[in-house]
């Protein structure tokens, strides 16, 4: 399993920030935009946290009155997976 996430074009990924609790992290670690990171096999019901930090732009347009991320968990055989903003109720939804 892999997840991947390219942050809000916004955003600037904080160097060294990129965390998880199994794997390994494969890119993101250098700043930059994208992260991904190498899971391996999980078994039913088992878990993985990824964490990582991110800086807003110095120069984002006055326009902009959101920044919104999503990643996507990918599987040898299995369709991709985006994940989901928690604290809604609606599925599938970024952050």
């Amino acid at each position: 399993m892999v997840f991947n996430d390219t942050v809000d074009i916004n955003t600037t990924i904080v160097a060294g920030s990129v965390t998880t609790s199994r794997g390994t992290v494969t890119a993101g670690q250098q700043g930059g935009r994208q992260i991904q990171v190498s899971v391996g096999n999980l078994a039913p019901n088992a878990g993985v946290t990824i964490n990582y930090r991110v800086k807003v732009n110095p120069r984002v347009p006055a326009a902009t009155s959101r920044i919104r991320n999503q990643g996507l968990v990918t599987a040898l055989g299995v369709a991709g997976v985006a994940t989901d903003d928690p604290s809604t109720s609606t599925a599938g939804d970024p952050t």
